[in-house]
């Protein structure tokens, strides 16, 4: 970053907090994030509230980014990290309307308003199944 003069277009940060993390995210285009070996990423799925794409390397919810298209999954080497950055930027210059959009869009699937509303008509459901089952007399 610094041979390249480029601290001006990138931030690299440790974990931050609370109104550090929401200045931070509502300056930021893009979030890569490298890693592929976590659970849920709530760290992804708080950027992509904020209508942020997200460049990853396969991560739980990869797919769900594709689908929804709010980012791009990458290979893991520096070279396609970097293709991805630039291919991302590409995108935004592009259509960055849509992008933010779809991101909002795929964070709300995992608010706990929706969860709890797909959970209880799962719920619902499986009871109504249940409850057409003929008894057994043999219990």
């Amino acid at each position: 970053i610094q041979r390249l003069e480029i601290g001006d277009l990138i931030s690299l940060n440790n974990a931050v907090f609370k109104e550090e993390k929401v200045e931070i995210l509502r300056e930021a285009g893009v979030f890569i994030q490298t890693s592929r070996f976590e659970g849920l990423l709530t760290g992804a799925l708080g950027t992509l509230s904020f209508g942020i794409p997200w460049v990853n390397l396969g991560a739980n919810l990869s797919r769900e980014v594709d689908d929804y298209d709010a980012g791009l999954e990458v290979l893991q080497s520096p070279e396609d990290i970097g293709a991805g950055i630039v291919d991302m930027i590409t995108i935004l210059k592009r259509e960055n309307t849509t992008l933010s959009s779809n991101a909002r869009k795929l964070a709300q699937e995992y608010s706990w308003t929706s969860i709890a509303e797909k959970s209880i008509y799962l719920y619902r459901k499986v009871l109504s199944v249940e409850s057409k089952r003929p008894v057994s007399r043999n219990r």
